[in-house]
């Protein structure tokens, strides 16, 4: 009996693991980040961190504060490119076909400026190295290239 509570309780708490670990990834957030970031979360109750980052606009925001983070170099747009995939899959679930679709170049992908932007200064590529942030399209449109080095 004490086993199978063990396991519900375990069962349970795992659906909780995805909005723990996003909290987390935005408690990481330098100060800086996330002082930025107040107009996009409002509240930093899990319900209200929620509901304000799945908001459209809010997911817009995110990403062009992560390309300004990307930018300058900051290791904070990593972060911010993780909570953006988190926000983009809740979105998602409200729709029987996926609006957003994420685009997730690998490393050692041949560079494609069709759908990456890279962001080495001065320099040219051929070959994918590395992600800063993420693109995506909407309904198959290409909104925002991914950021590659």
């Amino acid at each position: 009996q004490a086993e199978i509570q063990k396991n519900a309780a375990v069962e349970q708490l795992a659906v909780f693991e995805p909005i723990c670990s996003a909290i987390g990834i935005y408690n990481s957030l330098d100060e800086k980040s996330r002082a930025a970031t107040k107009n996009i979360f409002r509240t930093v109750s899990p319900d209200g961190f929620i509901s304000c980052g799945v908001q459209r606009d809010s997911l817009a925001n995110l990403w062009d504060y992560g390309r300004t983070l990307a930018a300058y170099g900051s290791e904070d747009c990593l972060k911010i490119d993780q909570l953006f995939g988190y926000f983009v899959s809740l979105y998602n679930i409200t729709f029987e076909q996926p609006v957003y679709t994420l685009i997730e170049p690998q490393k050692g992908e041949r560079f494609d400026e069709d759908v990456h932007v890279c962001m080495t200064r001065g320099k040219r590529i051929s070959v994918v190295s590395g992600v800063l942030l993420r693109g995506y399209r909407i309904n198959g449109k290409t909104v925002n290239k991914a950021l590659v080095k």
